[in-house]
């Protein structure tokens, strides 16, 4: 018997050129596949023509089918499923850390297929040469959160776009510098 395994596999952010071959066989090898929302990885999989069975994980849905999940994974054919999000890097800001956690308390093996991430893009597209910077996940709705994450040197947060002008607006008021890149859906500061 070959051993549990949870594939964690990034998906493109926007542009699926950026899928990797790798990802596409691991896709197309596990017995599942874990997704955010089924509509929009069905999608991806058309794209690349790869038939799998999916199964939804979603923030509504995922500590209550944690222990389904987990006996599927340990009681399928392959004893693997591969857990992606709608875009970039599952578990991070996205379903799937409950399910991470779950694994390796039953000792199942987890293995990282890596690709886009906005964290890592946002920074480099920012152009602030800073030795340390902070991660806040998606940007708090509430202005003093707001004001905390950007106390770091640099900070970068996610952002859903049709909020972008109001974290402009907060970094004019907090004095500092916000740049924008990828479609805004991201951004970083400078204090």
């Amino acid at each position: 018997m070959s051993q549990p395994t949870l594939y964690i596999v990034s998906t493109p952010i926007g542009n699926l050129s950026d899928f990797s071959i790798h990802a596409q066989h691991i896709l197309s090898s596990v017995s599942f596949i874990l997704c955010e929302d089924t509509r929009h990885t069905l999608k991806l999989l058309n794209h690349f023509n790869i038939k799998n069975k999916l199964e939804s994980l979603h923030v509504h849905n995922e500590k209550n089918k944690l222990d389904y999940l987990i006996d599927k994974l340990l009681n399928s054919d392959t004893h693997s499923a591969a857990l992606v999000s709608d875009a970039g890097t599952p578990a991070i800001c996205d379903p799937g850390s409950y399910l991470v956690a779950a694994a390796h308390e039953k000792n199942i093996q987890i293995i990282i297929v890596p690709g886009p991430c906005s964290m890592t893009s946002a920074l480099a597209a920012s152009g602030f040469i800073q030795p340390r910077s902070l991660f806040s996940g998606f940007l708090s709705k509430n202005k003093s959160m707001r004001e905390k994450s950007s106390q770091c040197r640099t900070s970068y947060a996610l952002i859903e776009a049709f909020r972008i002008f109001s974290a402009i607006a907060f970094g004019n008021i907090a004095g500092t510098s916000i740049r924008t890149a990828s479609g805004s859906t991201y951004f970083a500061s400078k204090v």
